[in-house]
């Protein structure tokens, strides 16, 4: 971890995390996960519920996340110790265009930070936002031939209303060298903000398929 990280962690409220984490363990989950069946709609599932499902333990989850500097870079971004909560992390699988089922959905533009929070119609009424950081894993290369992610990178240090997130809007509050949609490669990662405006990157040529883990990190 480096200064560059949290750099860029302050001022565009996201940091690529270049070959951190460990592509063997990666690589045999993503494999494990084969046999995995998703729920219709979501496509993803705890990560407290994997050990259960014979894919991965627990342990070897956390493993992951023992890497020099990492725990200070979380540390620094909130502050203060956190935690990771696995009942609020996810292993997601998203879909190719020619492979997607009837009625999925790729994400659309959202903060994570608007975790449980509950939105009036009044787009002048916007709940606060929850403290938490994603760190968001691919189990593959993604980016190019299967779906990865978009980001805005700008800091935002509250809500958007649902109203807001229309991607036309978007484009014409935030400069176009502001949207980032990054090439991964195995063992590479994303770290960002609660009010980092994020989505699904797919396009129609992609063919393959991705799995991903999303740890999200709360304040202890």
């Amino acid at each position: 971890m480096s200064y560059t990280n949290m750099q860029s962690l302050s001022e565009q409220g996201v940091t690529l995390l270049t070959g951190l984490f460990c592509p063997g363990i990666l690589t045999r989950l993503k494999n494990s996960a084969g046999t995995l069946g998703f729920p219709a709609i979501s496509y993803a599932v705890p990560l407290n519920a994997l050990e259960a499902a014979g894919i991965v333990s627990i342990a070897e989850l956390l493993a992951l996340l023992e890497i020099d500097g990492l725990t200070d870079l979380l540390s620094a971004a909130l502050p203060g110790p956190v935690q990771c909560d696995l009942q609020h992390s996810w292993l997601r699988k998203r879909f190719a265009p020619q492979n997607a089922p009837r009625l999925y959905q790729p994400n659309t533009w959202h903060q994570d930070g608007g975790l449980g929070a509950s939105f009036t119609p009044d787009p002048a009424s916007v709940p606060p936002m929850n403290r938490l950081l994603t760190c968001w894993i691919p189990l593959q290369d993604c980016g190019r031939d299967s779906p990865g992610l978009e980001l805005i990178r700008e800091p935002l240090d509250g809500l958007l209303h649902y109203t807001e997130l229309d991607d036309l809007r978007l484009r014409q509050s935030f400069a176009p060298d502001r949207f980032w949609a990054p090439e991964l490669e195995l063992g590479d990662g994303l770290l960002f903000l609660p009010g980092t405006l994020h989505r699904t990157h797919v396009r129609p040529e992609m063919e393959q398929d991705r799995l991903s883990l999303e740890y999200r990190f709360f304040p202890v």
